[in-house]
């Protein structure tokens, strides 16, 4: 059919646009139905690029800035919905959730650009996106963006504590 793993990352960016604008319209149960079934095909392309052989370092490169693009849109739904309704500390915590979301990913990139394994932590991207998938559904989508807030915050300092274990004695710090 001449589909690549790179058109399934760019259809997993596509899906997720919905998403925000479910979310703004206070369509919760939609929007996380929407959320768990883009987290389930953004799963494919990986699967697509191992299975065929097609992995390649800009397919990789590829898909992991899209992740946070397809993550941002999210984000940008919640940060909408509640300066909207003019809920200030629901705004906070959707911005919160979306810069330590954001961090999360980062420091396993950085560390990998050391040539470093950082694969720890308590709230991996998959794990956020069932998070706020189920939050959406059960109708309690603050719940959910605390919960983010706070995991992606602690899942960057295990991040951080680990480079740092891992690169002690590694010279000047």
């Amino acid at each position: 059919m001449g589909i690549t793993p790179n058109h399934l990352t760019f259809f997993g960016v596509v899906l997720n646009v919905p998403i925000a604008f479910l979310i703004v319209t206070e369509k919760f149960p939609l929007a996380g139905l929407w959320l768990l079934l883009a987290g389930a095909f953004d799963t494919l392309d990986g699967a697509m690029a191992r299975n065929r052989g097609l992995k390649s370092p800009f397919g990789a490169f590829y898909d992991s800035t899209m992740d946070r693009f397809s993550e941002a849109l999210v984000f940008v739904g919640f940060i909408l919905l509640y300066s909207r309704l003019q809920q200030p500390v629901e705004l906070i915590v959707a911005f919160a959730a979306s810069v330590f979301s954001q961090t999360v990913p980062y420091t396993r990139a950085r560390a990998e650009g050391l040539g470093l394994s950082c694969e720890v932590g308590i709230l991996p991207r998959w794990v956020r996106a069932i998070v706020l998938g189920l939050g959406l559904i059960l109708g309690v989508p603050v719940v959910a963006l605390w919960i983010v807030a706070v995991g992606s915050l602690i899942t960057t300092v295990q991040r951080i504590l680990q480079v740092r274990k891992l690169t002690t004695g590694a010279g000047p710090q």
